[in-house]
């Protein structure tokens, strides 16, 4: 994050006291925020609401075991059947692109790669590549165009803070769904497989080798089966 937006009291002047500075710069960086971001900042906000509105009409879908069209193939019918497929089939960069947020392209490695794409005078501020950028470099060590706009939208969703976490670890949730899809496979009217259709396996995994449908795991020299979801 830019110094300006830490230090906001370096743009008081000097003659404002000094104990009078906490104050003014509670109200000041909000608007020199929204001020240097302006509509860029909504337009993304807006967006990440209607994505996350989206994701928990996941939850109903999966609790509903009692109708065919609720079971599902692959995780990209589940994006489908919630408005998300499009945003999860094309990269971050192109997906902010669509939403006609400000881009700096002297701040990108590949200016051939895309056409220009400036933006408005009275933005000072770059949010895709003075916030946006960092937050996914944080979270997951990758660029824009190296991800997909659903991944990006979820690296951007704390900046709401309507986060939480689980109490004794986020790896519990984990461990409860997969006991959830357990018990409502067994309960379902899906047919049954020979083998064991959902399986915790307590190994490092060492090698996922993806084919057109599945994907088969390796654990050293092991292969521990093919799987539709990896988790």
């Amino acid at each position: 994050m830019n110094e300006w937006l830490i230090k906001p009291s370096h743009y008081l002047p000097s003659c404002i006291p000094k104990f009078l500075h906490p104050i003014l710069k509670k109200i000041l960086q909000p608007l020199y925020f929204l001020w240097r971001y302006s509509a860029d900042y909504f337009r993304l906000r807006h967006a990440v609401k209607r994505a996350v509105h989206a994701f928990d009409l996941i939850y109903e879908l999966l609790e509903d075991v009692q109708h065919e069209v609720t079971f599902f193939e692959s995780p990209m019918d589940i994006w489908d059947a919630v408005g998300l497929r499009s945003v999860a089939g094309i990269s971050f960069h192109d997906f902010l692109d669509g939403l006609g947020l400000k881009r700096c392209e002297e701040l990108e490695l590949d200016k051939s790669a895309h056409g220009s794409y400036g933006g408005f005078w009275w933005i000072p501020g770059c949010l895709r590549s003075e916030l946006v950028t960092a937050m996914t470099i944080n979270t997951y060590n990758q660029d824009l165009n190296q991800m997909n706009g659903l991944v990006g939208l979820v690296a951007y969703v704390p900046s709401g803070g309507e986060l939480f976490s689980v109490e004794g670890g986020n790896y519990k949730l984990m461990e409860s769904a997969i006991r959830q899809a357990t018990k409502i496979y067994d309960t379902s009217a899906c047919p049954k497989l020979p083998v064991q259709r959902i399986q915790q396996h307590q190994k490092r995994i060492t090698t996922v080798v993806s084919g057109e449908n599945s994907m088969e795991i390796f654990s050293a020299d092991e292969s521990l089966g093919n799987f539709d979801i990896v988790i």
